[in-house]
């Protein structure tokens, strides 16, 4: 957990030395979304960000979860009941666990791809998601598959978008804002 108030002015001020470094560097090299994603995550230069006030505001990304580890656990107990819904865990060739990912909701050849969590690097994320496709499409012959995508999520969107999805229909208003279905 962050003590906050353990943080003193010296801390502060190597915070805004690094950020102010940072930023002009990134304003220089690095892609526009990561100067975006730090507006919309609240990280600024002025002070060392509060680990909660960024879960705040990035959580509106993901659907919530309860708390209470056996709530979760009977989920997933439940969750493996369920008939055609499939729930993987993302590994690295070591067999070090990185994630999930999860292909559910399959009805008339079509299922939604999701529950997509990893901390594995960015060629790890890509290969997860070839694999659910590759499941999809091969393994269980589907015709479609989609994904809910919350419209302010403008990185996995995009991400999306770069292998080829398209938006279905018009936006849906959800708990976490409006959300495209992509295929």
């Amino acid at each position: 957990t962050q003590d906050y108030s353990q943080y003193n002015e010296i801390d502060q001020s190597t915070w805004r030395f690094i950020m102010k470094v940072s930023i002009d560097f990134f304003k220089k090299y690095g892609h526009k979304i990561y100067l975006d994603g730090l507006n919309k995550t609240g990280i600024t230069l002025n002070e060392i960000p509060k680990i909660s006030n960024i879960n705040n505001k990035l959580n509106k990304f993901i659907n919530p979860v309860d708390k209470s580890i056996e709530l979760q656990r009977c989920w997933i107990e439940e969750q493996n009941k369920r008939a055609n819904d499939y729930y993987f865990i993302i590994e690295d060739k070591s067999k070090v666990p990185l994630g999930t990912i999860s292909l559910y909701k399959i009805l008339d050849n079509q299922g939604e791809w999701g529950r997509w969590v990893s901390v594995g690097d960015p060629i790890q994320n890509i290969e997860s998601a070839i694999l659910i496709h590759n499941f999809a499409f091969i393994n269980l012959k589907l015709n479609l598959v989609y994904s809910k995508v919350i419209d302010e999520n403008v990185h996995v969107l995009n991400f999306n978008k770069s292998f080829g999805a398209k938006k279905i229909g018009k936006p849906k208003k959800s708990k976490n804002g409006y959300f495209l279905q992509l295929m």
